[in-house]
């Protein structure tokens, strides 16, 4: 029984996400930030949006570009933390981040077997996970920042306070179900 609960309310919860993401509205992309990354990575920055949310959904170096998108290696995992934050601090406006200290908490970080680095950054809002919100920092095995993608949920305004108490959730979602 609580595995059907579980799902239930999964379905609940999922049932609506599109009408909130869609209540927040697109974001427009900072055209300072975008003009500043541009010239700090001679024109070889590369944007893609998300269709949905309208931000920034991947940030990279165009194939075969020399360089990386922050400058100077960052070899500690510390390191890398660090300018991950600052990245995403100086490009929020590509992102829709209002503050990266605040929105973003460090999920993991692991080496892959080619020696590159990958820091998953999970959103939140005050204090909530967001679902679907995530960014990860991919570092090259040279320790420099070559690579910024995932999905961030800019400008989100819902109230975090439960309309309903865990119960009587739970209850309507293996209505929903059953």
């Amino acid at each position: 029984m609580a595995s059907t609960r579980s799902i239930g309310l999964l379905v609940a919860v999922f049932a609506t996400l599109p009408a909130a993401v869609a209540a927040q509205g697109r974001h427009t992309i900072d055209s300072a930030a975008l003009r500043r990354l541009q010239s700090e990575t001679g024109g070889a920055a590369r944007v893609g949006v998300h269709s949905a949310t309208g931000a920034a959904r991947s940030v990279r170096l165009e194939r075969g570009a020399s360089g990386a998108l922050a400058t100077g290696r960052a070899v500690s995992a510390q390191e890398k933390q660090q300018q991950s934050l600052a990245f995403l601090r100086k490009y929020a406006g590509l992102f829709g981040i209002e503050n990266p200290e605040a929105q973003l908490r460090l999920e993991r970080s692991r080496a892959d077997r080619l020696g590159e680095t990958h820091l998953v950054w999970r959103q939140f809002h005050r204090g909530v996970p967001v679902f679907a919100g995530q960014l990860r920092t991919h570092f090259s095995s040279n320790h420099q920042l070559k690579a910024v993608s995932g999905t961030f949920v800019p400008a989100i305004t819902l109230d975090i306070t439960p309309a309903r108490t865990a119960e009587s959730a739970a209850s309507l979602a293996v209505g929903v179900v059953g």
